[in-house]
C-alpha cells in the first residue's frame, strides 16, 4: 500500500473501525448513555445539542413503548394483564423444566 489509498478490502476493514480515520475520512457517531450529577452539566448538554454538536433522545422504556402502543389501539393490555401474562408463561416454562 504504497501510495496510502486502501483497496476495497481494507477500506471494509477500516469503515468497521471504531474510531475516526483521517486516511479515509469516516467519522463514526457513538452512542453513550450519561448520567447527571450536576444539573449545570444538562444545561451544558442542551447548549451541545443546540450547536448540533450532540443529539438528546429520551431514554426508552417498556412503559413509553406501551403507551405509544396504546394510543392506536382500543383494547390494549394493561401492564398488570401483561405482568399476569408473563408470568403465567414462566410459570408453565419452569413446571416443564422441573
Amino acid at each position: 500500500m504504497a501510495n496510502n489509498k486502501p483497496d476495497i478490502t481494507q477500506k471494509i476493514i477500516w469503515d468497521s473501525l471504531p474510531y475516526f480515520n483521517n486516511d479515509l475520512n469516516i467519522n463514526m457517531m457513538e452512542t453513550i448513555s450519561i448520567q447527571i450529577n450536576n444539573p449545570k452539566a444538562k444545561q451544558l448538554l442542551k447548549d451541545l445539542a443546540k450547536l448540533n454538536l450532540i443529539t438528546i433522545k429520551p431514554q426508552i422504556t417498556l412503559q413509553s413503548v406501551l403507551d405509544k402502543l396504546r394510543i392506536n389501539s382500543n383494547d390494549a393490555p394493561s401492564l398488570d394483564e401483561i405482568t399476569a401474562e408473563v408470568e403465567q408463561v414462566r410459570k408453565e416454562r419452569y413446571a416443564k423444566k422441573s
